[in-house]
């Protein structure tokens, strides 16, 4: 995958295999690639593991999709806020870390901790993780058309 995606998520749930959703720009086209690993990273590392396979889809996306993801991505990443002290320690949740590249601002991202699905972070999660659905059906218009007028709609929410 690139170093500059159009729109990337990378998931780390505690006891699952981690992947990433990745919308890519090469020599003008957009691609959609999932990757998922075989074995959770983390807890192969601290068994001592050295490998973990990785299994990538690729697939070919429009333009239109792929500036539509991109724009929510950044309406989401352009919220990104701190929080002050965390008074106490959760260790199974799920991380969630979007990143964009932007000519002339260059790489930014922001990062969401098991959203709520009610709230404009966990509908953000769900809408990307339904990309990896794309890589198995790229020519299901209906869920093209879905993820589109999905991800519009959320950035005007964002917006707002």
């Amino acid at each position: 995958m690139s170093d500059s995606p159009t729109a990337r998520m990378v998931v780390q749930p505690p006891f699952a295999p981690e992947y990433v959703v990745s919308i890519d720009q090469q020599a003008g086209e957009y691609y959609l690639t999932y990757q998922v690993c075989q074995a959770n990273l983390w807890i192969t590392l601290a068994r001592k593991g050295t490998a973990v396979a990785i299994t990538t889809k690729k697939v070919a996306v429009s333009p239109a999709l792929a500036t539509a993801i991109a724009r929510l991505f950044n309406a989401a990443i352009a919220q990104t806020k701190y929080p002050g002290p965390i008074r106490r320690l959760v260790f199974d949740r799920t991380t969630f870390t979007f990143s964009t590249f932007q000519p002339g601002i260059g790489l930014q991202g922001g990062v969401t901790y098991s959203p709520p699905i009610e709230t404009h972070m966990g509908a953000l999660v769900a809408l990307a993780d339904r990309l990896k659905q794309l890589v198995s059906m790229p020519y299901d218009q209906a869920l093209v058309t879905d993820l589109l007028e999905g991800a519009e709609r959320l950035t005007a929410e964002l917006k707002e």
